[in-house]
């Protein structure tokens, strides 16, 4: 009986142990904060923003590091930069003289300038975050600051017809500014913070020409990042204990903090990636020790696992592609794992030769074809390249064999997509190109 238990037991720390092992922590730059990532989706490569003024692109097997923008030395990045196709990135930088919003091709490194913008009249336009809506509309968020009067929140939006930027000040909120928010058509959600400690979440479903309060929090410890799946969920992380939660497109935030999960009152998250609206993974650090952390939720943020820690540095990122995980944060760190290393519900992966998109690129409508071991519930969703829904494609049941379904593409802006295909527990993202 003792000799089976003691069996048992080694058993169990040598499987705790090959699951743990599973992440890799690998330093790639040093001397480096790695502050935002995003796969490229042309080539499998990561491009991945640095506290160091840089911008940094790996080789396919992310590996090797090369710079492929470096900042002026009186320019600072803002938190984020945004994926704007196959090849290229815009971002925005700032100093206390002027700013810019820049578009970079990863592939060639060139740049060119989409606005600049310089003190006038003792006033200076700064952005904070540069995004897309779901036709790949360029917005810039931040504020404008007033010597003697400060901040006035900015949404600029970059009219592709007349070639220019239109601006659309809130006036309603003055010593505040957008540090980052999510676009739809014309619903916009933003997340305000002022110098005071204050975070405010607005919204307008009118293209801004009307705003409502839908969070207030005086004694500010969030604000570091929004997110959302789809049109209807999404996540505000922040410092201390700090995470909102909204399940109807940004009218209602609730709470989310894991108090039965972790004890340390100190955790805060910053990089948050959906795999689904319940299937939710958050980097962050935990303690005072920024001590880096990968956590994992299956229940929409109900309860939260601790899947791995990295001693000495914060996570300030993911940047997940098929079953790859990467995590960027201090001192040059990545952290790697797969999506077998998280719960066994989420785990596992369609197999390459199963599927086929056809044709691709398409340009009025494309064939998908799945060959199905048993019969199972499917879902399959076309998003941009942010991951934000476009059109579900299809939900339902389909029996064991041949599964085929038609995309009609015919009212798709040219671009690059995204199409989540999910069947049972095992899930696919794959990229979808219309000419």
């Amino acid at each position: 009986m003792k000799k089976n238990i003691f069996i048992i037991v080694i058993l169990t720390l040598l499987l705790n142990f090959s699951v743990n092992a599973e992440w890799q922590d690998i330093k790639i730059l040093e001397n480096s904060t790695l502050i935002t990532s995003s796969f490229i989706m042309n080539d499998n490569s990561i491009v991945v923003l640095s506290d160091r003024n840089s911008i940094f692109k790996s080789d396919s097997q992310h590996k090797n590091w090369t710079c492929i923008f470096k900042n002026p030395s009186n320019q600072h990045f803002t938190s984020n930069f945004s994926i704007f196709d196959t090849t290229n990135i815009v971002f925005s930088t700032f100093s206390d003289f002027d700013s810019f919003i820049y578009k970079l091709n990863c592939s060639t490194k060139d740049n060119s300038i989409l606005r600049h913008c310089t003190a006038n009249d003792n006033a200076l336009t700064t952005y904070m975050d540069v995004t897309l809506d779901s036709k790949t509309k360029i917005y810039a968020l931040g504020g404008i600051y007033n010597v003697g009067v400060g901040y006035i929140p900015v949404l600029s939006k970059f009219d592709d017809e007349k070639s220019e930027w239109i601006d659309l000040i809130i006036n309603n909120y003055p010593n505040e500014m957008i540090m980052n928010g999510f676009i739809s058509e014309n619903s916009y959600c933003l997340v305000l913070r002022n110098q005071n400690n204050l975070i405010r979440i607005i919204k307008s479903d009118d293209g801004g020409e009307t705003w409502n309060e839908k969070y207030y929090n005086s004694n500010y410890s969030g604000g570091y990042y929004l997110q959302f799946f789809r049109d209807s969920v999404g996540i505000v992380t922040g410092n201390n204990g700090f995470l909102l939660k909204t399940e109807d497109g940004g009218e209602t935030w609730f709470d989310i903090y894991p108090d039965e999960s972790f004890k340390d009152k100190t955790f805060s998250s910053v990089g948050v990636h959906f795999f689904d609206k319940d299937k939710i993974l958050l980097v962050g650090k935990h303690g005072s020790t920024n001590r880096g952390v990968v956590c994992y939720s299956e229940d929409g943020g109900k309860k939260w696992e601790i899947l791995h820690e990295l001693e000495g540095s914060s996570l300030y990122s993911i940047s997940v592609k098929d079953d790859k995980i990467y995590c960027f944060g201090r001192n040059g760190m990545m952290v790697k794992g797969t999506i077998n290393d998280l719960p066994s519900s989420i785990s596992g992966k369609l197999q390459s030769n199963n599927l086929t998109i056809y044709p691709n690129p398409s340009t009025n409508q494309t064939t998908l074809n799945l060959e199905l071991g048993s019969a199972c519930e499917i879902k399959i969703i076309l998003c941009d390249i942010l991951g934000r829904e476009v059109k579900q494609v299809y939900e339902g049941f389909a029996e064991a064999g041949k599964f085929t379904t038609n995309i009609n593409t015919d009212n798709l802006a040219k671009s690059t997509y995204l199409l989540k295909i999910s069947i049972g527990s095992e899930y696919k993202v794959e990229k979808f190109v219309v000419e």
